[in-house]
């Protein structure tokens, strides 16, 4: 059990690149430390493989991954436990729904714990970022 976030990956949509374009921006101005899958290594800023990060260990948990393109893999998930890297899960998740609207992302947490990384994706995207529909009011996570 933890602290969750939720997509579904399957869509055909042309915003995809400009939500690829959109990480890469918010990869480069992420407010806190990166890594690559394991929480060990550096990221992959170009996206080469997809995007694929995490905390830099100890403050990670589990591997935030996003394919280079919707390949109809189905649910995803990724389990943060609302550490420091949940912001820039969260602004990634908003900008994909910013750019792919059918991309809606589903939580445990609520709009005061997506507040951060909807700012963040804003910032990036040079424009305001919705929260996404499923984020709700709700107590927080952390």
């Amino acid at each position: 059990m933890g602290y969750s976030h939720y997509w579904d990956i399957g869509i055909n949509s042309k915003g995809w690149k400009d939500a690829l374009q959109a990480t890469q921006k918010i990869i480069k101005n992420s407010p806190v430390p990166l890594a690559d899958w394991d929480g060990l290594g550096e990221i992959d800023s170009e996206l080469v493989s997809g995007v694929y990060l995490n905390g830099v260990d100890p403050d990670g948990c589990e591997t935030f991954y996003i394919p280079l393109s919707p390949d109809g893999s189905g649910f995803h998930c990724c389990k943060t436990r609302g550490r420091k890297y949940d912001a820039v899960v969260t602004a990634i998740l908003c900008a994909f729904n910013h750019f792919c609207p059918e991309f809606d992302p589903r939580s445990d947490g609520g709009i005061q714990d997506w507040e951060l990384g909807r700012q963040l994706a804003s910032n990036a995207i040079g424009c305001e970022v919705e929260m996404p529909s499923q984020i709700h009011i709700r107590d927080s996570y952390r």
